[in-house]
């Protein structure tokens, strides 16, 4: 994908996070608030070869060359969601890691959770359980601790959030929650101590194909069909199975989580060898360090509906770990599951 690309889905990113700028985007052409923004890899002299409502695209950025750029009121902006820009009428300074600590912060202060509170694999599982369970089952449960016996889920972590949050009981946890913005639960998915207790799909995931035709002729869905079948809570749908069941994304492979206990006959089973083929279906496998159960990738919902059985919240988490396109799957898919779902 070339960079004006980059630069368009990043727009869009920000659009679906609350922020819309007036754009215009061609193939030899970016202007973004008025401003025109050209390729530049130096540093030196900005100021001396632009005019004063030229902008920089950073293709190497770094927190130096935006302070640099910054100091000038030069506008920039580069593929990592960092921007400045500064035209007759707007200015607009967004620094993604700064941001992230000051939401982090004022968080604190305000109901003492952290996302690293939420962002882990007995938080998610709890959180997606809220969002899952509409507000009149929820009633049904006499205590929090009902609700986690009820779904095996770790009841620490679900007193600790409710704790923090100040609430008293499921139904004001879950309106709570539905309180932090979009751009909140944003960042707190991209907070990168969560990587510390969860593994990344997109940083193991290996690509496969079959030497087997027939296997190459199923549908995604009928080998997700097979392989549940076959090896039951050892195999889920990874995040890009998820992304295309809410209609996000159009793709052609198959991605799994598979359990370290049967990858290895999984492999054998489906005749699968490492790398691609051009002919062959193309199989993304990740294989955690522990069960699916312990990286918190299956759901805790007895009832699965047409979502399937992966946690949907973890999804999300891995989608925003992907390349651009998967990062407003990612948006996209909190957005409805958490408001619309």
């Amino acid at each position: 994908m070339n960079s004006i690309n980059n630069i368009k889905e990043l727009l869009e990113q920000l659009k679906i996070a609350g922020l819309s700028l007036e754009s215009q985007i061609t193939d030899d052409s970016i202007t973004i608030c008025d401003v025109q923004f050209f390729f530049e890899t130096v540093t030196n002299e900005y100021s001396q070869h632009r005019n004063k409502n030229d902008g920089v695209i950073l293709i190497h950025s770094s927190k130096l060359r935006r302070q640099t750029l910054k100091k000038k009121e030069i506008s920039y902006v580069d593929f990592n969601g960092n921007f400045f820009i500064k035209s007759n009428t707007n200015k607009i300074h967004i620094e993604k890691n700064e941001l992230l600590k000051k939401m982090t912060k004022k968080t604190k202060q305000e109901v003492k959770l952290s996302p690293t509170n939420l962002i882990s694999p007995n938080g998610l599982a709890f959180i997606e359980l809220l969002f899952r369970i509409n507000n009149k089952d929820l009633k049904k449960f006499s205590s929090t601790l009902h609700f986690c016996k009820n779904y095996d889920l770790y009841q620490p972590k679900a007193s600790q959030i409710m704790h923090r949050l100040g609430v008293k009981n499921l139904i004001e946890c879950k309106k709570k929650l539905l309180e932090f913005s979009q751009e909140w639960w944003l960042l707190a998915l991209e907070n990168p101590a969560s990587r510390r207790k969860m593994t990344s799909f997109f940083k193991i995931s290996k690509n496969y194909y079959s030497l087997d035709k027939t296997i190459n002729s199923l549908t995604a869905q009928s080998l997700l069909t097979k392989l549940n079948k076959h090896f039951l809570n050892e195999v889920t749908e990874g995040p890009i199975e998820v992304a295309k069941k809410f209609g996000e994304l159009i793709d052609e492979s198959i991605s799994i989580w598979v359990s370290p206990l049967v990858s290895t006959e999984l492999k054998k089973e489906f005749k699968l060898i490492p790398g691609s083929k051009e002919g062959c279906k193309n199989w993304l496998l990740a294989v955690p360090p522990v069960s699916l159960q312990e990286e918190g990738l299956i759901t805790h919902y007895s009832h699965k509906d047409n979502s399937g059985q992966t946690n949907i919240m973890r999804a999300i988490w891995d989608l925003g770990f992907g390349d651009s396109r998967m990062q407003i799957a990612s948006a996209n898919i909190l957005k409805r599951f958490l408001y619309e779902f």
